[in-house]
């Protein structure tokens, strides 16, 4: 990995939280693009609003280019091993007009009911009732979340089929601007990648409850 490759990954995680709103490529209606942002920016009023099930919204945008911003934030949010561990990221990421993209890697996102930020790198979990597995990492800011499954083979929870890829960006031209519906499902965003069930505290407020209940 060079050196301003390495360098650009270590500020994608820096500033994690402004990358959305300042991004140059990807989604905009009727006006020139400003990026990924942009997508933030739309779905807001329907987040603010309190939709449930599929929040289905027209966008006029650039699919590669969204796609490509969210690997790069995964490519921060793993650390430089993964590029390292898959040279294709890295072509993905640094030539704009690159299709190709590992095939055991799946990015998937969904819209948050409960608003949380969150930075998960890789991980393997499983459902001990089920045998569900799951290797991956997750990020959020809503009111997104994004889920990059990063072994398809190793990977067997059912709850992903609810959650649109990505990948399907890919059939894309850098400079190809299309007006789709993205059809995102709203789900919790909880401290456990895919545990999607309601109610369930972040860190801190269980550590504060058990804090202030401890006999």
């Amino acid at each position: 990995m060079d050196l301003v490759f390495y360098i650009n990954m270590r500020i994608t995680a820096v500033s994690f939280f402004f990358f959305f709103f300042q991004a140059e490529d990807g989604i905009r209606d009727r006006s020139p693009s400003r990026g990924l942002g942009d997508v933030y920016k739309r779905q807001m009023q329907y987040y603010k609003s309190g939709a449930t099930g599929i929040v289905g919204v027209p966008y006029t945008f650039y699919p590669l280019r969204v796609l490509k911003q969210v690997v790069s934030c995964f490519a921060s949010v793993n650390g430089p091993q993964w590029c390292q561990q898959h040279p294709l990221i890295r072509q993905f990421l640094l030539n704009p007009e690159e299709h190709r993209f590992p095939v055991n890697i799946d990015i998937r996102m969904y819209m948050q009911s409960v608003g949380r930020s969150k930075l998960d790198g890789i991980s393997g979990q499983m459902n001990p009732f089920t045998g569900e597995c799951f290797v991956g990492s997750e990020f959020g800011h809503p009111p997104f979340s994004f889920i990059c499954v990063a072994d398809r083979e190793l990977t067997s929870f059912r709850v992903l089929n609810e959650l649109p890829s990505l990948l399907e960006f890919l059939k894309y031209g850098y400079n190809d601007r299309v007006t789709q519906y993205l059809q995102i499902p709203r789900k919790p965003c909880n401290p456990a990648i895919l545990d999607f069930r309601e109610g369930i505290p972040d860190v801190e407020t269980f550590i504060k409850y058990q804090k202030e209940h401890k006999s």
